[in-house]
């Protein structure tokens, strides 16, 4: 098994270093027979260890001993350059003592899980593609079935570039993670950023010690931390939800407290800068720090409310804008009294009804927008307001009225409330990001003057970016970050662009819409030069006469009027003047071609081929 195998290689490199140092997070429970222990400390010995080397090395997980043997080989043969260079950042030796116990992964595991009914939810996510879905899920009953895993599913991280993620609280069973199949828990969270302080970490540590209720975890994620407080009874997901949302109000932290969330597993590693990874781990673990619900309810009492954010340092004050510049970056809008009792119009009602994301600003939910200074605005009436007005004037309700109107009926009625003057402000700032060229749309630096659209087969797009032409296929304008490693290739920086899928879509739809069409011969497109040569790959087919012949490269006669083949015997002929070329892609031309592929008698077996029209009846090589 490769879990196996990666559990060998581990152990291969703490043997082959003499390296004394536990793994911090990886605990195999597997013991070994006594004849091949005293084999393993008689060769240690040997080579120069120290009883109390080997003693540290084997402690209580003999399981890492029970393939000795086979080290040597497998650590030549498995072990790659990636690998080592992940396994050295889980060999580092523990902070601290030498001999302090470290708490492992289980450890925290079983804190937070121990003995409650349900499952724990595995989530992996690519840490290079934000807009990805995951790229594996899994449910563990227990937190040593889980850990027992934990080798395998660090070398698919490392092979998918993932981060790898586990639901705070249970699930009700294998298979869901949704808020309605979350069970109850004993913890509260929050997820704090060291970018979301001026002071940076100082600033976060400082919000941290200033709250009355101390951690019992702190893990840090690589970029912040996660805090933990452990309760001292099972409590109902939504009141951990509801007290998670007041202590993040309180230190500022992510919209990171549903009770549906995931966060990234201690004794993992975060990739989101590959040029510079960053280990998750324990930094602060006390199991037996516990608060009970009265201890939770007078700290968020007694803590004070998170201060306005400082302003950053400013190397240079900002030259003033001249009136024209004024009038071009914030629109000024004027409205009528009655567009507080207008109602919504019919196409800001249709995209309540159709479009998700639209119909949850207009509740009052959903993950909030930027607003004008490139933040995620807040969960209040205005920030809701300001969200609800950006994803309809996204999708083309630009009309200063349609949009207080719809902003006046909101059912929170927080627009209402707050009166005309306030609408105005508000879909002006909205205004302001929207109104504009490329350059306004969320997230980019750069600006696209020109589009061409070459209708070839598959197609290809043409950027004009500073008057440097980017040539694209399809599948690098469907996934930004497949955009912006051509961009980076051809312009040597990486652009900024749109972190929302949605927005991503919208700003390419919005290029696309604008490109001009050039009709291309077919000879100029790929599909049109391989259906070429897989009719004279056919044509050129050796002829065979039994169902054995068919996997050495022939095709054989079905009938006078029908040859059979296999597609790889094409794909071989295709691919020594094409070597790019798939297989999918000779199945997709194939049947383009017009080609069929079903079930055919031979002899005594029944075979799926595809079929082409036989122009050589008897002639058998």
């Amino acid at each position: 098994m490769e879990s196996d195998r990666f559990a060998i290689r581990l152990s291969a490199r703490l043997v082959r270093q003499n390296e004394p140092t536990k793994l911090r997070y990886l605990t195999l429970p597997d013991s070994l027979p006594q004849e091949e222990f005293d084999a393993f400390v008689a060769r240690h010995q040997a080579s120069g260890m120290s009883n109390a080397a080997i003693s540290d090395l084997v402690g209580d997980q003999l399981g890492y001993a029970e393939t000795l043997d086979a080290f040597a080989s497998y650590t030549s043969q498995y072990l790659t350059t990636d690998e080592a260079a992940l396994l050295e950042k889980y060999l580092a030796p523990a902070s601290g003592a030498a001999n302090a116990p470290q708490p492992t992964t289980l450890d925290f595991l079983s804190v937070l899980f121990r003995d409650l009914p349900g499952v724990i939810e595995l989530r992996m996510f690519s840490d290079v593609d934000k807009d990805a879905p995951p790229v594996h899920r899994d449910w563990f009953p227990t937190p040593e079935e889980f850990v027992k895993e934990l080798p395998r599913l660090l070398a698919l991280s490392l092979k998918k570039s993932a981060g790898i993620f586990y639901g705070v609280l249970p699930r009700s069973s294998k298979g869901v993670g949704k808020a309605e199949h979350v069970l109850p828990g004993r913890v509260l969270w929050a997820d704090l950023d060291t970018k979301d302080y001026p002071g940076g970490i100082d600033d976060l540590r400082a919000r941290v010690n200033a709250f009355p209720l101390k951690p019992s975890i702190i893990v840090w994620s690589g970029h912040g931390v996660h805090l933990f407080w452990l309760l001292d009874a099972v409590t109902e997901p939504a009141k951990i939800a509801h007290c998670n949302e007041r202590i993040a109000a309180k230190l500022g932290g992510d919209h990171a407290w549903d009770r549906a969330r995931v966060l990234r597993l201690p004794g993992t590693v975060n990739r989101k800068r590959p040029d510079a990874l960053e280990d998750v781990e324990l930094r602060t673990f006390e199991p037996d720090l516990r608060y009970s619900a009265s201890d939770v309810e007078a700290a968020l009492e007694a803590a004070p409310a998170k201060p306005p954010p400082a302003p950053r340092e400013i190397a240079k004050a900002p030259k003033a804008a001249s009136a024209n510049e004024s009038d071009r970056s914030t629109p000024k809008v004027t409205l009528a009294p009655d567009v507080l009792s207008r109602g919504i119009s019919t196409a800001v009602s249709e995209l309540i009804r159709s479009d998700k994301k639209v119909g949850a600003f207009f509740m009052g939910t959903g993950k909030p927008e930027k607003g004008p200074d490139g933040k995620a605005t807040d969960r209040s009436g205005s920030g809701l307001d300001f969200s609800f007005a950006m994803s309809i004037a996204r999708k083309g309700i630009v009309d200063p009225s349609e949009i207080a109107a719809a902003l006046a009926s909101r059912p929170d009625g927080h627009a209402r409330r707050k009166g005309l003057a306030y609408l105005q402000t508000t879909v002006g700032k909205v205004l302001a990001l929207i109104t504009g060229s490329d350059a306004a749309a969320p997230g980019i630096d750069f600006e696209v003057t020109r589009v061409v659209i070459f209708k070839s087969d598959p197609p290809t797009y043409v950027l004009a970016i500073t008057g440097v032409e980017l040539r694209l296929e399809s599948r690098e304008l469907m996934n930004s970050s497949a955009f912006s490693q051509r961009f980076l290739a051809t312009f040597h920086r990486i652009p900024a662009l749109p972190r929302k899928k949605q927005e991503w879509v919208e700003l390419v739809n919005g290029w696309l819409a604008k490109g001009e069409l050039v009709d291309l011969p077919a000879e100029a497109s790929v599909e049109g030069a391989l259906r070429e040569a897989l009719e004279l790959a056919i044509e050129n087919l050796p002829l065979g006469d039994e169902a054995v012949d068919l996997d050495s490269g022939k095709a054989i006669s079905i009938d006078e009027h029908t040859l059979g083949f296999k597609a790889k015997s094409v794909l071989a002929l295709v691919q020594e003047d094409m070597p790019e070329v798939k297989r999918h892609q000779v199945n997709r031309a194939l049947n383009d071609l017009g080609l069929t592929y079903v079930p055919h008698r031979i002899g005594e077996k029944s075979l799926r081929l595809w079929t082409a029209r036989n122009t050589r009846a008897g002639d058998v090589s």
